[in-house]
């Protein structure tokens, strides 16, 4: 791994742990109606830094190694310290996914990057919903589906944005010849 790159994935980090620590709970308790926004941080930076990260550095694991830091450092803070570690491995997963559809393709655009923020922001949310069933039983998760889809929706449209807000921010970045 070069220096470029690690100095990258180190700044990606603390810039995503920085705003989900400092803006999460402001924005979290945010709510018009019944939308809560909730998450909409860490989904939008973390998609948008995932993909600058997947243009500006090449190979496999540097997605994976940086959700891996983030996700451990910001999900720990939760009061339910195996909650956060489930949610933990959900982003990891997500990020070690997007890792790999990232470096099977190399031309990619606009919709390929809309379908990977779709396929890692539900797999984000696997673990999480594996231990509601466990903890509900498969017929209280059903009779709470309406919340815990909701709750999908809504991560995967900030997902999705994201990665449109890691595109632009890549755009600039050619445009001034970053890379």
């Amino acid at each position: 791994m070069k220096i470029r790159e690690l100095t990258l994935i180190v700044m990606f980090s603390a810039l995503w742990v920085t705003l989900e620590l400092s803006l999460g709970h402001i924005i979290g308790r945010i709510s018009i109606g019944p939308i809560s926004f909730h998450g909409v941080i860490n989904r939008m930076v973390g998609w948008a830094l995932m993909t600058v990260l997947a243009e500006q550095v090449s190979g496999f694991g540097k997605i994976t190694l940086m959700t891996m830091f983030v996700s451990i450092i910001t999900r720990v803070q939760r009061v339910s310290i195996l909650e956060g570690l489930i949610v933990a491995l959900g982003y990891i997963l997500a990020g070690f996914i997007f890792d790999i559809l990232v470096n099977i393709k190399r031309n990619r655009g606009l919709h390929y990057y809309n379908i990977i923020g779709i396929i890692t922001g539900f797999i984000a949310i696997i673990p999480y919903w594996i231990s509601r069933i466990y903890i509900l039983g498969f017929v209280g998760f059903v009779l709470s589906f309406p919340v815990y889809a909701y709750s999908a929706i809504k991560g995967l449209s900030f997902s999705v944005i994201g990665v449109n807000v890691g595109i632009t921010l890549n755009q600039i970045l050619v445009k001034y010849k970053f890379k």
